[in-house]
């Protein structure tokens, strides 16, 4: 999957971690894309699916609950 995100794309990455793997996320990279051509430059997060434990209704379920979770506050 792609993702067309911006400046802090890698930021939100680090913060969605957990949710995202309880989707089947396997892999993720940041690509900054148009260097040269477009001002600013586009960024592109690329999200590498693979198969989740239990299908995707209980995946989704998953993540919920991860976003749920108690964050800590600095």
């Amino acid at each position: 999957m792609l993702l067309l995100k911006g400046d802090t794309a890698e930021e939100e990455l680090k913060q969605a971690r957990a949710a995202l793997s309880k989707l089947g996320v396997v892999g993720t990279s940041v690509l900054h894309v148009g260097e040269g051509v477009v001002d600013p430059p586009s960024t592109v997060v690329r999200v590498e699916v693979g198969e989740s434990p239990g299908g995707v209704r209980f995946a989704a379920k998953r993540a919920k609950a991860a976003r749920r979770s108690p964050r800590r506050r600095p």
